[in-house]
């Protein structure tokens, strides 16, 4: 994401863990982006580029290109939007008006939208439905758009007017913990090791709902906090009887098939899990037997499942491109070792 922000000019300066950013006077046009695998700063960055520089070159690495764009190219019809192997290219300039996002698999196209609008000067009208997934993290975006003096007017829980054109002021804030990551920590601590993850208070992040989850018997209903399956399912095939975790459609368009990675993954270990349609079956089991892990593609959240799962392993668990971890945790091997794990 700093990589593709600094090619639209933006200025970047890191003093310990604080980062300053500022915006460029004059936007580049049609630029030339590298978003990596990063879903986020393809679905934010694609309607801004379309708002300020008239559209964007995309470059993906890994599955990125080839997960779900259908909630901007059937809203943005007047804007071509091509892919080309690795490679997005849209073209175009956003303009004010009514539109209506789909945002049944992923709720980053709503957030890319509002944030789009609002540098488009007049105003618009955003659609968003009844039930958007991860809604949380749209709740996220109005706050930080509200910070930048730009807030979005809701007329409804998912439509808003925006009044674009009024340039953003800065403002300053705090970063919350990151409660996807922290979900492991949640599960370790759930296995009976002693670890602890200080979870923020009051949030709008979806994965926050972790500790609830353990806390329930289920189903567990995934759709808005698809993360957490990898590691939920790894815990629950750890508790006695049966677990349904249902909502986890979204799984297969993630850096690597969850969905199926998951069960295999399971089975791998010497567990019982399957696919059902959208849901997984688990049957608990007292521990896994450890074993060399399907290959997930370096997905980042299968990796941290394999290394929960280990701590509850007769034998080793080997994990292929374990150190694509750092995608989502840099530090993260340091940090297992850190802990008390092991790694060879």
């Amino acid at each position: 994401m700093l990589r593709a922000l600094e090619t639209l000019g933006a200025r970047t300066v890191r003093h310990g863990d604080d980062l300053h950013l500022s915006g460029p006077a004059v936007f580049p046009r049609t630029p030339e982006l590298y978003c990596g695998e990063s879903a986020t700063a393809l679905r934010l960055l694609l309607p801004v580029c379309l708002a300020l520089c008239g559209g964007a070159g995309l470059t993906a690495s890994g599955r990125l290109a080839d997960r779900p764009l259908n909630g901007y190219t059937d809203c943005l019809r007047d804007m071509r939007v091509t892919r080309d192997g690795n490679r997005i290219t849209v073209r175009g300039s956003l303009s004010a008006g009514h539109y209506h996002v789909d945002a049944s698999v992923s709720g980053q196209f709503v957030s890319g939208l509002l944030t789009a609008l609002s540098h488009v000067p007049g105003e618009s009208v955003l659609d968003a439905g009844a039930t958007p997934v991860s809604a949380g993290y749209i709740r996220m975006t109005e706050q930080a758009l509200t910070d930048a003096g730009v807030s979005p007017e809701r007329l409804a829980p998912f439509t808003w007017r925006v009044h674009g054109g009024t340039p953003f002021r800065p403002f300053d804030v705090t970063a919350e913990a990151d409660c996807s990551a922290a979900a492991l920590i949640v599960c370790l601590r759930s296995l009976g090791h002693e670890v602890t993850a200080d979870l923020p208070e009051h949030t709008y992040q979806p994965d926050s709902v972790i500790s609830d989850l353990l806390d329930s018997s289920g189903p567990y209903d995934l759709s808005s906090c698809p993360d957490l399956a990898p590691v939920l399912a790894v815990t629950l095939g750890l508790q006695p009887g049966t677990h349904i975790l249902t909502g986890c459609g979204r799984l297969r368009f993630k850096e690597s098939d969850r969905l199926t990675g998951i069960t295999d993954m399971i089975r791998t270990l010497g567990g019982y899990a399957r696919a059902d349609g959208d849901a997984i079956t688990i049957e608990g089991t007292e521990e896994y037997s450890g074993g060399v892990m399907p290959d997930c593609a370096g997905d980042h959240r299968m990796i941290m499942a394999a290394a929960l799962a280990s701590t509850r392993c007769r034998e080793p668990v080997t994990v292929l491109h374990a150190d694509r971890v750092a995608r989502s945790w840099p530090g993260f091997i340091e940090e297992w070792q850190a802990l008390g794990g092991r790694i060879s």
